[in-house]
């Protein structure tokens, strides 16, 4: 169903970290984006409908038509949003709840889509010493669940997020809200005199990400021109080629 990436592409991938390790002692690192481009499905909203429907959350008449509007007008302010209506929560209830979310997603849905050929670059980056980071504009805890899937800690998830205080979520914003700018912000935060040499996202809201790489910078996508993804996707794809970065598509 999904394309792998060519022998080509791979060859440049290891050669990228051959280089890079002749010439630094840093440790390297490799950044994805989520929704798009490791697996072909939405987890924020997959975490927020299953909010809406099962949890007894403070939310407005229609929370649904709220959240997109607010995300059309303010990105940056919806995104965060999603993490403060999680106020007063316990983090160990939600992360349990969005656990038990996908599960049930996936009895109607499947699995979550996983790209396999991201699944295995990802698999490759471990195994030849390179931190992988997964970088969101997603609520960092509803990504838990699909990191496992790919093998990345939880503690190498950068998404929006909220201050913790005893083990309760708080509507205090903790760190920059990772969406365009906020992205490249978050991922230069964790480098601190490591070596970012892959980044890879699907659409405009990655632009900034990948401008960070110092190797390669990778425009994917995999949305039909039906789809609601497909705009912004060909945007950055657009972007891509006048970069001279690579690009691929899954479908």
């Amino acid at each position: 169903m999904y394309k792998e990436y060519s022998a080509d592409f791979l060859s440049k991938v290891e050669s990228t970290i051959e280089e890079f390790r002749r010439n630094t002692n840093k440790t390297l690192v490799a950044a994805f984006d989520a929704d798009g481009t490791i697996w072909d499905a939405d987890v924020a909203d997959i975490a927020f409908d299953y909010q809406i429907e099962n949890w007894d959350l403070d939310l407005p008449e229609k929370p649904l038509d709220y959240y997109a509007k607010l995300k059309e007008e303010k990105p940056v302010a919806a995104y965060l949003w999603l993490a403060q209506i999680l106020k007063g929560r316990k983090l160990d209830e939600v992360l349990a709840k969005n656990k038990e979310a996908f599960e049930n997603w996936e009895k109607l849905n499947n699995k979550i889509p996983v790209f396999p050929a991201q699944k295995k670059l990802i698999q490759f980056f471990q195994e030849n010493d390179v931190e992988v980071f997964i970088v969101t504009a997603s609520v960092k805890w509803s990504v838990h669940y699909g990191a496992n899937l790919v093998n990345v800690p939880e503690d190498h998830i950068l998404g929006v997020k909220t201050k913790i205080k005893d083990g309760i979520i708080t509507d205090e914003q903790d760190g920059p809200v990772t969406y365009r700018p906020g992205k490249a912000e978050a991922i230069k935060e964790k480098l601190d005199g490591k070596e970012l040499i892959f980044c890879a996202g699907n659409t405009i809201g990655d632009y900034e990400l990948l401008k960070c790489s110092k190797g390669i910078s990778l425009a994917v996508r995999a949305a039909a021109p039906t789809e609601e993804l497909f705009e912004t996707e060909e945007k950055l794809h657009q972007l891509a080629k006048e970069h001279n970065w690579d690009c691929h598509q899954f479908r």
